[in-house]
């Protein structure tokens, strides 16, 4: 009878419609707009060094920024992954950057630089929809789990970033 059960439960899982997520982070980073930028746009897509739970496969980059691939992993603590790849559509720099998403998430990401004195705020926007059956079935139940995950994965991005300037930082 289970195997029935679940046999049966795999179409209708297949159906579940796509949950939407629109997830909101401000970073706050002791460092100049220009040094952010630099890290955050590296074309060697550094952020696996810097960002704990991260991968980054397949990096294509491009001189100016627009049109630069990479597949990113995204593993949260709570023992999932999410794949993603990323496109770079916009970017003005060292102010804002737009990526198109695709994978187990589809939708954008936006991300905008604003000095603040010798810090700067980093706004990361993600409207973004789930394609992974599992998730899409448990989203009404999991959606403020879930967000809760996306923000522990930015807090860790926020402080790796943190640590990542202060290394590159000339000592004084």
């Amino acid at each position: 009878m289970l195997v029935c059960s679940l046999i049966c439960l795999q179409p209708r899982l297949a159906a579940v419609r796509h949950r939407h997520y629109h997830l909101r982070s401000v970073w706050s980073v002791d460092a100049r707009a220009d040094d952010v930028w630099a890290v955050l746009a590296d074309p060697a897509m550094s952020w696996p060094r810097w960002w704990p739970g991260v991968r980054a496969e397949r990096v294509e980059p491009r001189e100016q920024l627009v049109g630069s691939r990479a597949e990113v992993t995204f593993r949260a603590r709570v023992g999932y992954g999410l794949r993603l790849r990323l496109l770079v559509t916009r970017a003005t720099p060292p102010h804002a950057v737009t990526i198109a998403t695709a994978g187990d998430l589809v939708g954008t990401a936006d991300v905008t630089l604003r000095p603040d004195a010798d810090r700067t705020s980093v706004t990361i926007v993600w409207d973004v929809v789930t394609t992974l059956a599992w998730m899409n079935a448990v989203g009404p139940l999991l959606a403020r789990p879930f967000a809760a995950s996306h923000a522990a994965v930015m807090r860790a991005g926020e402080r790796g970033l943190a640590a990542e300037l202060r290394r590159a930082r000339p000592a004084s």
